[in-house]
């Protein structure tokens, strides 16, 4: 096994890995570099919405705004840690500034302001946005930097293990074909997003994998796993139909095995004028909410029970829904179209005067919404829970840190956009603290010791049993059956007999699983780790699924039932959240914090010190 040897390793080349190495640089740390498994593979490169929202401290108008306003936003629903919350929102103006700085085109006015607009679960107007493609332009203006500063980019390999020796880590093994190399380092950070395979019906760029049991397996804990945001989405193309594709009111259909079309919306019991009302809430409530099952989220519910039909369903910008009158809109949707100058005669025509770039988006993908139906499902798109971090997102090991998406910042209700920010803020709190430590200066080579040696041999045994397996079951197979259970019956519909029957089944699985499940001809040697690694995660955050619909009932992102019958919400208790292991899920209380007033002069004192720069400047 080839050993290689950096001081700071980042794992994930989207905007959050990418501003941890740049951020390193800038503060003189050597001997870094970045492993991905694809430099363009990323679900930061790979996915947006109509106007892709970035969410952070108002800098605009008259709006009243402060640190702590901010912070109280994001921790207003509770099941968050309060001090990440407040440093979320303390950083959030300059690492937005940076990107801006860098070249990403977010909309100034004539005097310079960055003005703002209402996102989802957040008042005020906070809100910015460079277009569809935000964190694709956020991504290339860093990608950009890293390049010009000749940075060290290890592309094409998949992290598939960490190595800690005790409660610390010390290095990673990654795979590349049939190639397998060991990295030692002092600090890792890992940056590889969410559990983006663990569904079928999925608004994750396809090439985006996650692995984010790697740490649970190293010993981290999670918290929140139960928690994502799930919304209406396009799947040929996989993208986001929230904004201006639902605020134009396009026409809901859906197509039976025997070519029959319906407006389905039409055969429920709401009246038109609620229907296309709760059609064009579901711009800026696009995530389907426990809450909303009455309003804008019955159409979440609508699309999928047509789906549990086996019925396909589209969306049809070509003609208004039948019956539909601009009278049937409240006074709000009436309003923000009157004000778009979009009170006009088609969906399609009403987007094009509100949006032509989302229509661009879709033709680049050879879909012409002009001419074509667009075929929908309910989709994950985003998860709130992950690894439990500190406020310099360390994890519970010490020197492992966990950065943007991987990382368990979010409770069911986060702003729309906030976590674009969290990538920011993420990695320049952990690069920053690492920068800061003494010993990063002076870090050596170390030798790897007997330990070290000894799970690197265990790792090259089972390379050899899996490439020795005379099993023909496919791995890539059995992946795909486990994403479809879990989009039928453990999204944001979710089945608690079922959900308990899946976990049963993967639980004994993954027992056994590498002694009886390899890679076929189409494959590679990763798919088998790949395929381990979503199982993993599929039964903990099933775990953590029927723990919270034992202990809280429907809440948030997801309604739970029980042979079909709702479970109703129970008293919520804010200052807790679902934390999670390998073994179990539990409650935990979210420790306290309260933010004191700082003194100018001892801040600056402490400020210099933590550099070790203590002369005196006037």
């Amino acid at each position: 096994m080839k050993k290689l040897y950096y001081n700071v390793v980042v794992v994930g080349s989207g905007c959050a890995g990418l501003n941890a190495l740049d951020t390193l640089s800038d503060n003189g740390v050597s001997d870094i570099a970045l492993i991905s498994e694809g430099i363009f593979m990323g679900t930061s490169r790979n996915t947006g919405s109509d106007k892709q929202t970035y969410y952070k401290l108002s800098i605009a108008g008259s709006q009243k705004d402060s640190v702590e306003d901010l912070a109280n936003t994001l921790s207003e629903y509770g099941e968050v840690d309060k001090e990440i919350c407040y440093t979320e929102a303390a950083n959030s103006v300059p690492c937005f500034l940076k990107l801006a700085n860098l070249g990403v085109e977010f909309p100034t006015n004539k005097y310079g302001e960055y003005v703002g607009y209402q996102t989802d679960h957040a008042e005020g107007k906070r809100a910015t946005s460079a277009g569809p493609l935000t964190s694709k332009a956020m991504w290339e203006v860093l990608y950009n930097r890293i390049c010009k500063k000749d940075l060290k980019i290890i592309d094409g390999y998949t992290v598939v293990k960490l190595v800690k020796d005790k409660d610390k880590i010390t290095g990673l093994i990654a795979l590349r074909g049939d190639e397998y190399i060991y990295i030692q380092t002092n600090y890792l950070i890992l940056a590889t997003g969410g559990p983006s395979g663990i569904y079928r019906d999925s608004v994750y760029p396809e090439s985006q994998r996650g692995m984010s049991s790697l740490p649970l397996l190293a010993g981290a804990h999670a918290v929140n796993l139960h928690h994502f945001q799930y919304g209406i989405a396009s799947t040929s193309f996989r993208w986001n139909l929230s904004g201006t594709y639902q605020q134009v009111i396009p026409k809901y259909i859906s197509i039976d095995e025997s070519g029959k079309i319906r407006e389905f919306l039409l055969d429920s019991n709401l009246s038109p004028k609620d229907i296309y009302t709760n059609v064009f809430l579901k711009g800026y409530q696009w995530p389907f909410d426990s809450k909303k099952v009455e309003g804008s989220s019955i159409i979440d519910l609508l699309v999928h029970n047509e789906i549990l039909k086996n019925r396909k369903v589209y969306l049809d910008y070509r003609e208004n829904p039948s019956s539909f009158n601009l009278k049937h809109l409240n006074k709000v949707a009436y309003e923000y179209l009157e004000k778009s100058k979009a009170l006009l005669s088609t969906p399609f025509e009403r987007l094009k005067q509100m949006n032509p770039l989302a229509i661009e988006l879709y033709k680049t993908h050879n879909i012409d919404l002009s001419e074509d139906l667009l075929e929908i499902r309910v989709c994950v798109q985003n998860h709130n829970g992950g690894i439990k971090v500190d406020c310099n997102w360390q994890s519970d090991i010490e020197n492992l840190f966990v950065i943007g998406e991987e990382a368990g910042t979010f409770g069911s209700y986060r702003p729309g956009g906030s976590a674009l920010n969290s990538t920011q803020v993420s990695s320049l709190r952990a690069a920053s603290e690492i920068s800061n430590r003494e010993q990063v200066n002076k870090a050596n080579k170390s030798i790897i010791n007997s330990f070290v040696n000894n799970e690197l041999n265990k790792f090259e045994q089972l390379i050899d049993k899996i490439n020795n397996n005379q099993n023909t079951n496919s791995a890539k197979e059995l992946l795909s059956i486990y994403q479809g259970k879990m989009s039928d019956f453990a999204a944001f519909k979710r089945e608690y007999n079922q959900m308990t029957q899946i976990k049963k089944e993967i639980d004994e699985i993954l027992i056994s699983f590498f002694d009886n499940y390899s890679y076929d001809r189409e494959s590679l040697l990763v798919e088998v780790f790949t395929t381990y690694d979503a199982l993993l995660e599929m039964s903990c955050v099933l775990d953590a699924m029927i723990f919270s619909s034992d202990n809280i009932g429907s809440y948030g992102g997801a309604i739970s039932t029980k042979e079909n019958v709702l479970i109703e919400q129970k008293v919520m208790d804010l200052n807790r959240q679902i934390e999670s292991t390998l073994e179990k899920s539990f409650f935990n209380n979210i420790k306290d914090f309260s933010k004191k007033e700082d003194w100018f002069e001892t801040v600056w004192m402490e400020y210099r010190n933590k550099r070790g720069n203590n002369n005196e400047h006037n």
